[in-house]
């Protein structure tokens, strides 16, 4: 019987639980109803016309800020709200994350300018592990060329005009950075027959290995920050990767393509 007795009353407290939950629910979609139908009243109604006397009025009901904003204000504030994080970038911030609470961007900062930094950061690392590979501008022309003729065409990943002008400096740079260049040399110098682009120069096989060395360097900086020539860039490390017989290691790229691909400032 006292078991009968725990278990009954364990099943009473279920339904009284579930009973409120319901009620919560229904609560919520009553007062996003009538925020909306007051919405749609206020924005039926004529513009008001504002007269010399109420100037100093109107002023003060401008910054009064955010929380007197009336319904529609409610209204976003129950679904998030969009404001600038640490990358200098805009992001979007639903109500769970809590974020959508903050009246102030979170940072505010030149949206470029981390992507900049752990670029350097990348470049100094690399060199200091002695992977920095530069090449000649004749060289650079080549692999390019192997790129737009050869890989581009089917694997669809550069915008080729974008590209181009942030690599000739005709923009402020957004898609074009040294780890996406170092991808794409890695993948293109399979298509070269140059000795000078192999770590062994009696095997073609290690053709852009450097390259890709170099380029695995800068994306574990570049992850800090990422933007879409990150993106860009772990899709064609993949792609290489899985060239060199490393397919797990190549989904794991992939992987981190899709991830940062996924970030909404991106979309």
């Amino acid at each position: 019987m006292a078991t009968f007795a725990a278990q009954h009353e364990g099943k009473k407290r279920q339904r009284v639980s579930l009973a409120c939950l319901a009620c919560r629910h229904r609560r919520m979609r009553a007062r996003i109803r009538n925020l909306e139908a007051q919405v749609v009243s206020l924005g039926s109604q004529p513009a008001p016309t504002f007269s010399s006397s109420n100037t100093e009025e109107a002023e003060q009901d401008e910054n009064t800020g955010d929380e007197e904003q009336g319904p529609l204000s409610d209204l976003t504030g129950l679904v998030g709200r969009l404001n600038v994080i640490d990358d200098g970038q805009l992001h979007y911030f639903g109500s769970q994350s809590s974020y959508n609470l903050v009246r102030e961007p979170l940072h505010e900062a030149d949206p470029h300018e981390p992507s900049l930094r752990v670029q350097r950061q990348g470049l100094a690392a690399a060199a200091q592990l002695g992977k920095l590979v530069t090449v000649s501008d004749e060289l650079q022309e080549h692999l390019l060329e192997l790129y737009w003729r050869w890989q581009n065409p089917w694997n669809y990943v550069i915008h080729k005009s974008a590209f181009l002008k942030s690599f000739r400096g005709e923009d402020d740079g957004k898609y074009c950075s040294p780890l996406l260049l170092c991808s794409i040399f890695a993948v293109a110098a399979r298509y070269s027959d140059r000795p000078e682009l192999r770590s062994v120069v009696d095997d073609p096989r290690t053709a852009g290995d450097a390259f890709s060395e170099h380029a695995k360097i800068l994306l574990l900086y570049e992850s800090e920050a990422p933007t879409i020539t990150t993106v860009q860039s772990a899709c064609l490390l993949a792609l290489r990767i899985m060239s060199d017989g490393k397919e797990a290691l190549g989904w794991l790229y992939s992987g981190k393509h899709y991830q940062d691909g996924a970030e909404p400032t991106y979309r």
